[in-house]
C-alpha cells in the first residue's frame, strides 16, 4: 500500500519526495523510489525529552515515486498496478513551466480515469455469473461514469463499497493535487488566488519546490521563520502529513518511558482495547485496564511515578474512546 506520487516527467515528483523525506531518502531520478516518511510529532519529541528515552519512534507514512511520465493519460500496466496498491494519489502539476492550464490538466486526467473504469465496468457486466447485488452495483457505477462522474465522487453504501473493493476501478482513488510553482509565481498573489479558486473543491497543496528544498536542513523553528517571509505558515511536508491523517480520520496516541517514546496511529473513535491491539495482539487479548494521561500533563509533571502520586493518571476500561494526544499504559496478563 502507501501513497503514490504521479505526474509527467520533470514535473517535480522526485523533488516532492525529497522534500517529504527532508533529503534523507536515497532517491534516484531513473528508478522506483519507495520512502517511509516519519511524521515528526512535536508532542512525541517533548515526551522523548521528558523521559530522556533511548529511542524515539515516529509514525511512518509510505510514499512511492515512479520514474518517467506517470500521468493518468499515459497509463501503463506498471502504473495501473501501482495505482491499485495505493491509498492516495499525489498528482504533481508543473505550473512552474508556465504553459499549464490547471483545469484542462485535471479534466484530461479525470476523463482518462473515467474511460478506463467504464471499460472495466462494461467488461464485468458481461459476466453471467454476477450476483444480483453485484449487477446492481455495476449498473450504478456505469450510470455515474456515463455522466462523467468519477467514482470517488459517488455516494456508496458500506455494503456496496465492500463489493467494489474486489474490482480494480481507478477513479475510486482519492487524488491530492500538488501544484509546483516557481518562487516568482509564489509571490504573484493574483496567480495564487486563481489557483485556489480553480481547486477550491479539491484537496491541493501549493508546492514551491525551490523554496522547500532550501529549508530541508533547517530546524522546525528556522523553517517557519524562513517561510513566513513568503507568507507561508507551514511547510508542504507538514501540510501533507497532517492532511493524510485528517483525511483518513486518524489520531495519534503515545507510549513513553525510559526505553522509548513511540507514536501509534489509530482510527478516530477507537477504543482502548483497539489501541492495545495496535501495540500488540497479545496485549489486546490479555487486556486488564488502560492507564491514561494527556501528553502535555505528563510533560508538565515530568514522570509517571509523580503523575500517579498526584492522581493525574486515569484508569479506563476497554471501551474507553482514545483521544488524540493520549499517553497510554496498558495493563495486561499473558
Amino acid at each position: 500500500m502507501g501513497n503514490l506520487i504521479i505526474g509527467e516527467s520533470q514535473s517535480g515528483k522526485t523533488t516532492f519526495l525529497k522534500v517529504l523525506s527532508k533529503g534523507k531518502a536515497h532517491l534516484k531520478f531513473s528508478d522506483v523510489n519507495v520512502c517511509a516518511v516519519p511524521k515528526e510529532d512535536y508532542r512525541l519529541i517533548q515526551l522523548w525529552k521528558t523521559f530522556n528515552s533511548k529511542a524515539i519512534n515516529f509514525i511512518n507514512i509510505d510514499f512511492v515515486d515512479l520514474p518517467g511520465n506517470t500521468k493518468l493519460s499515459s497509463l501503463t500496466p506498471q502504473l495501473y498496478e501501482r495505482i491499485q496498491k495505493s491509498e492516495i494519489l499525489f498528482h504533481v502539476i508543473p505550473l512552474f513551466k508556465g504553459d499549464v492550464d490547471i483545469e484542462e490538466y485535471i479534466n484530461n486526467e479525470q476523463s482518462e480515469m473515467i474511460l478506463r473504469d467504464l471499460e472495466i465496468c462494461e467488461r464485468l457486466l458481461k459476466n453471467k455469473k454476477l450476483s444480483m447485488a453485484e449487477k446492481s452495483v455495476l449498473e450504478k457505477i456505469q450510470k455515474n461514469l456515463l455522466e462523467e462522474k468519477p467514482l470517488n465522487k459517488v455516494d456508496f453504501r458500506e455494503d456496496e463499497l465492500k463489493i467494489i473493493s474486489s474490482w480494480n476501478f481507478i477513479s475510486t482513488k482519492s487524488i491530492f493535487y500538488v501544484v509546483n510553482v516557481s518562487n516568482d509565481q509564489l509571490e504573484d498573489s493574483n496567480l495564487i488566488k486563481e489557483i485556489k479558486n480553480k481547486l477550491e473543491d479539491k484537496i491541493y497543496f501549493i508546492f514551491p519546490a525551490q523554496l522547500e528544498e532550501e529549508i530541508i536542513d533547517l530546524s522546525e523553528e528556522e523553517s517557519k521563520e524562513y517561510l513566513s517571509i513568503y507568507g507561508i505558515e507551514n511547510s508542504v511536508r507538514n501540510q501533507v502529513l497532517d492532511k493524510i491523517f485528517e483525511y483518513n480520520n486518524l489520531i495519534s496516541f503515545f507510549t513513553a518511558g525510559e526505553k522509548d517514546a513511540r507514536a501509534w496511529k489509530l482510527k478516530k473513535g477507537s477504543t482502548a482495547l483497539e489501541a492495545a491491539g495496535v501495540i500488540h495482539s497479545d496485549i489486546a487479548r490479555g487486556f486488564i485496564r488502560a492507564e491514561v494521561i494527556r501528553w502535555d500533563e505528563l510533560v508538565q509533571i515530568g514522570d509517571w511515578k509523580k503523575a500517579y502520586q498526584e492522581g493525574r493518571v486515569r484508569i479506563e476500561k476497554k471501551d474507553y474512546i482514545v483521544q488524540d494526544g493520549d499517553v497510554i499504559y496498558i495493563r495486561f496478563h499473558v
